[in-house]
């Protein structure tokens, strides 16, 4: 373990080792994927967790949506207790470019969304 100092030294294996410093709350944002194949429930999983990230805010909540309308499936659904609000959708078409992404990305971003859930990420 490192000195009580909190300096920073060379580890025994060459890695290298720093002391405990006070933690500090950030806004860091969460790039997280979920991956399953088809069906296995990734965009009602998403949607969970994006409600649980927007802390209930559902309005604050959208999904750029490139399967054919599909995560519209879930608002109103009640799974385990928890009940999927209204949130926002995007519908992206075929033929999907980077450009069609970024510019939903950033649009998001602009009216206010605040978890943001690409589903998904194959077409691209």
């Amino acid at each position: 373990f490192p000195s009580h100092d909190s300096t920073t030294r060379e580890g025994h294996r060459g890695d290298l080792v720093t002391g405990f410093e006070t933690a500090k709350k950030t806004q860091a944002k969460i790039k997280m994927a979920v991956e399953g194949p088809s069906g296995s429930g990734k965009t009602l999983s998403a949607l969970l967790i994006a409600g649980g990230l927007a802390k209930g805010d559902w309005g604050s909540v959208g999904v750029i949506d490139t399967e054919n309308g599909s995560a519209q499936l879930y608002v109103g659904k009640t799974i385990d207790g928890q009940k999927i609000g209204p949130y926002k959708t995007m519908t992206l078409k075929a033929p999907f470019t980077t450009k069609q992404y970024v510019d939903a990305i950033k649009l998001a971003e602009e009216v206010g969304i605040k978890v943001l859930i690409v589903d998904s990420l194959s077409h691209a």
